[in-house]
């Protein structure tokens, strides 16, 4: 009698645990019907892609690649596979072919993400053995406006290459992410060392440097700090009228909100012809205030819209 009870309870159980797979399926199966994926739904992706990604890097990554079809990249679930020593987003969901997004994603080619996988990897890390043992963990809704929660699963030694998988409830305040890490250590930097902290910045192997974007450093009157895309210091003076308006609207903005702050903006060109037919170069802007012996420094970035007409609009929108 016994076994016959304790056979039925194990049936019961296996039962049990297959109806949660199906439902588990199921959940999976419609869950891209909703406008914000599950907690569940993205912990089962982000697992699901580790183990691709185990098997195979190079299928696996080429697979998250493709943004028109498959599982991996949807309006409400995107996922971003970050190379930790370059700093490159390798996968994403910023499609340049997806209209209905765009403008609302940064340009994954200027994304540098090193700051913030070299930031999950030694999260990872136990400081004792020196290996890595929990390597997924929750961002809980960071920019605390209904965004939701981010994932990070970190992939150690895949081939000889570390990645870090990212999945969030909401795509775009992932990307924001990745930004706003490199620039909050790029003022943490700052406010130890003060200006010797552009060396740091010009240093190549640092998570700093980047192709295709950089940190930017203005000084509270207007002038130029540091920036490693100019071979020279502007000084207030030196700006045009446009320039002077763009630099002290962001030290403005940002003295208003010392947290941090994006904004969509338009940097002018110095051809009068040009500005007078309306060129520009069209960002986004993050920047965040530091201070190191009572000096204030505006720490930022900036990266282009993969769509700069419906970014311009969004940002509009927003404020």
């Amino acid at each position: 009698m016994k076994l016959l009870f304790l056979l039925a309870g194990i049936s019961i159980i296996i039962t049990s645990i297959r109806a949660q797979e199906l439902m588990e399926q199921s959940t999976f199966a419609t869950s891209y019907q909703s406008e914000q994926i599950s907690a569940s739904q993205v912990i089962y992706m982000i697992n699901k892609a580790a183990d691709l990604l185990k098997k195979d890097p190079e299928a696996a990554i080429k697979a998250f690649q493709q943004n028109d079809t498959g599982p991996w990249n949807r309006d409400n679930f995107g996922l971003f596979v970050l190379h930790v020593n370059s700093g490159e987003i390798v996968a994403s969901p910023s499609s340049y072919d997806n209209k209905d997004e765009a403008g609302y994603f940064l340009d994954p080619r200027e994304i540098n993400g090193k700051a913030f996988a070299h930031a999950a990897m030694v999260k990872t890390l136990d400081n004792t053995s020196k290996t890595y043992t929990r390597n997924l963990h929750i961002v809980h809704d960071p920019f605390n406006d209904g965004s939701g929660d981010f994932y990070v699963m970190t992939l150690p030694n895949l081939e000889g290459h570390n990645y870090v998988l990212c999945a969030g409830q909401e795509n775009w305040g992932m990307e924001r992410q990745f930004v706003q890490k490199m620039v909050s250590d790029a003022v943490d930097l700052v406010q130890i060392s003060g200006e010797k902290a552009f060396e740091t910045f010009n240093k190549q192997s640092w998570i700093f440097q980047f192709p295709k974007s950089h940190i930017f450093v203005l000084n509270s009157d207007g002038s130029l700090a540091y920036d490693s895309g100019f071979n020279r210091t502007l000084a207030p003076s030196k700006y045009t009228k446009d320039e002077s308006a763009f630099v002290f609207g962001i030290i403005g903005k940002v003295m208003n909100q010392r947290t941090g702050m994006w904004t969509y903006d338009t940097w002018p060109v110095r051809n009068q012809k040009l500005a007078e037919e309306g060129y520009g170069d069209p960002k986004w802007y993050y920047a965040k205030a530091a201070t190191y012996r009572g000096k204030t420094y505006i720490v930022g970035t900036g990266l282009h819209a993969t769509d700069p007409d419906a970014a311009a609009k969004f940002a509009q929108d927003k404020n």
